[in-house]
């Protein structure tokens, strides 16, 4: 069955019950982004993000995804969280020389009110640089210990392996259709989020990709992952939540000259934070980039571009979740259950659609993770697309991982209608 675009004049194929579109032109191609007001100030910024996003396409193209350097303006961003880090320091060394300095004036007798002042300060600043410091992060509560998944540690341990980078010490199962990398606590121990929908959406090889480009950024030299310059952007926003002026505004008159002078004087963490951001950004997206270079010599090119545009369905995914809760009041049903089966009954031409519409979306100067279309044209013009994978996953390796985490559905379920 097909039908005539009313922009282009093409033959569309029309399958019935799903969203006719055209593939010559992009003509009924919808977008997932809410539409927003635009004037002078945010199509500047819309071509600024464009340009940005473009340019370092080109660059990774030009360089063969290359290792990061950090170029002149994350040395900068460098530069600032070092000096934020400093200033905590202070703190905590202002406060020590205080309990020294108090602990022999009163221990002398000689000038009790001046130690009476370093009491009473003391526990301000102790106070002060407890709040400031750097946030080390905790591992999770709750987690697969090694015991319920060994097969899921087990693959996560041979990519690590092959990537020269530490081995998971947690791995976190969760109903958001996503996966996650971080690093916790003084000896930055690894902590791997996988979602429990991306998995389902995922054949084995695509598990193997998505694992593999999470665990590359373990190795990639993302400096945004260091704990210098996310400690300093934390407490620039500590700052600035201990120098807003919110409640004084509240008291007339001399109130709204408190709060004048507070917000002032709170825009300077504010724009610092900001700045670190936006310095570092590009930064980030390059390293997106070289840990999906990474990631795919693990798994094949051709596993890790699909693994990419899996990551596209999470709308679906939400919608599925919805239609399964409206529909749950005649009959039980599990969401994981139908999004199987909407997966399965999925056409190719829809799934091609999500394709073109996301390679539509806009690019924010802001955004830490490159355009996925730019990601997919990337790795498919890699000199090592073609390089057979290191890590295949067995269909019975792959079973095994699936029934590691069939136990966890019913619970996950509840946390993401809670969500």
């Amino acid at each position: 069955m097909e039908q005539i675009c009313p922009k282009c004049g093409a033959a569309i194929p029309v399958t019935e019950g799903y969203p006719v579109w055209c593939d010559k032109c992009d003509w009924g191609v919808k977008l997932n982004e809410r539409p927003r007001k635009t004037n002078i100030f945010t199509k500047a910024y819309d071509k600024l993000s464009k340009q940005q996003a473009e340019g370092i396409y080109k660059d990774v193209i030009k360089n063969n995804v290359k290792p990061l350097v950090l170029p002149p303006a994350t040395l900068l961003a460098y530069a600032i969280a070092l000096a934020v880090t400093l200033i905590t320091l202070l703190f905590v060394a202002f406060s020590i020389y205080i309990v020294g300095f108090t602990v022999v004036e009163w221990s002398s007798w000689r000038t009790p009110p001046t130690a009476c002042l370093g009491i009473m300060m003391l526990p301000l600043l102790l106070g002060l640089a407890w709040f400031l410091r750097p946030e080390l992060g905790r591992m999770p509560r709750i987690y697969l210990s090694r015991a319920e998944a060994p097969n899921l540690y087990s693959l996560s341990d041979r990519i690590a392996d092959e990537l020269k980078a530490k081995h998971i010490e947690a791995i976190v199962l969760s109903p958001i259709y996503n996966a996650g990398y971080k690093q916790v606590g003084v000896f930055r121990r690894p902590v791997m989020t996988l979602g429990l929908p991306l998995l389902i959406a995922s054949s084995p090889q695509e598990i193997v990709a998505c694992i593999s480009h999470e665990i590359a950024h373990g190795v990639n030299g993302d400096p945004n992952r260091t704990l210098l310059l996310g400690g300093a952007i934390q407490s620039l926003k500590r700052w600035y939540f201990l120098l807003s002026p919110e409640g004084a505004i509240r008291i007339p008159i001399f109130g709204l000259i408190v709060a004048a002078i507070m917000y002032v004087i709170s825009s300077v963490p504010r724009l610092l934070a900001l700045a670190l951001t936006h310095l570092t950004y590009p930064t980030m997206q390059r390293s997106e980039y070289y840990a999906d270079a990474l990631g795919a010599k693990v798994s094949g090119a051709e596993f890790a571009i699909s693994s990419l545009r899996k990551t596209e369905l999470a709308d679906n995914f939400y919608q599925v979740a919805k239609r399964t809760w409206d529909r749950r009041r005649a009959r039980p049903l599990s969401v994981w259950n139908e999004f199987r089966d909407y997966l399965v009954s999925l056409p190719a031409r829809e799934y091609e659609r999500f394709i073109h519409a996301q390679s539509k979306l806009e690019m924010r100067l802001d955004d830490s993770h490159p355009p996925t279309h730019f990601r997919v044209l990337a790795l498919q013009g890699s000199p090592d697309r073609h390089l057979a994978p290191k890590i295949v996953l067995s269909p019975e390796e792959y079973n095994k991982i699936i029934a590691e985490t069939n136990p966890f559905e019913k619970q996950l379920e509840i946390a993401l209608m809670n969500d």
